[in-house]
């Protein structure tokens, strides 16, 4: 799928893994991913399905996937539609004895128009950032949620209004030791704004 970017990020025990939003011949948008185990990068597995989310769309949703990495910690987070064309923001972690990550756990506020980004903090917390919509406007808001291996909590919270348009972009995280920071774009100021987030 062109216009979806991709992500990639080393693995836990060396290597690297690479998520795609594929396209098959009936257009089904479905993310896969290619991962390596050998530190020098030269035998990559073949494609495998992320998760069976179904979507099947005439035309590029420009909507990739998120990769976040620390330590022993890998997890991927994205936007879907699926088979019953419901939006949803999903987050799974890798398991390295499988080669293969987890069963996913849904995450948005039942509003999501995707554009996520994610960070591993030091501590293998993992922070999800994504745009939702708000009820009966062309509004939205980028939201942040923190999440731990095996920990099914939802909760997210606010982090600032903006435009659901196009123009609003892609939201950036990073961690710089145990600071969040979050970076979007100002479609009213026509500025990049960046925030260091504290808890």
């Amino acid at each position: 799928c062109e216009c979806c970017p991709t992500a990639l990020a080393p693995l836990p025990g060396g290597g690297a893994v690479l998520v795609y939003r594929d396209r098959a011949e009936d257009e089904t948008r479905d993310f896969s991913y290619v991962f390596c185990t050998d530190p020098e990068l030269d035998r990559w597995s073949s494609p495998r399905r992320l998760h069976g989310d179904g979507w099947v769309i005439e035309g590029c949703p420009v909507n990739g996937a998120a990769l976040a990495a620390h330590g022993d910690e890998l997890a991927v987070t994205w936007f879907t539609m699926g088979k019953d064309e419901t939006p949803r923001v999903l987050y799974a972690f890798w398991d390295e004895g499988s080669n293969s990550f987890g069963t996913p756990i849904e995450i948005d506020a039942s509003r999501p128009l995707g554009r996520v980004s994610a960070a591993m903090l030091p501590n293998g917390e993992l922070a999800v950032c994504w745009l939702e919509a708000l009820s009966g406007a062309e509004a939205a808001e980028w939201r942040l949620g923190m999440f731990r291996r095996d920990d099914e909590q939802r909760a997210s919270q606010v982090i600032l209004q903006t435009s659901a348009s196009r123009a609003s972009g892609i939201s950036a995280l990073a961690v710089r030791g145990d600071e969040l920071l979050f970076s979007c774009a100002d479609v009213e100021e026509r500025r990049v704004r960046a925030f260091r987030l504290t808890r």
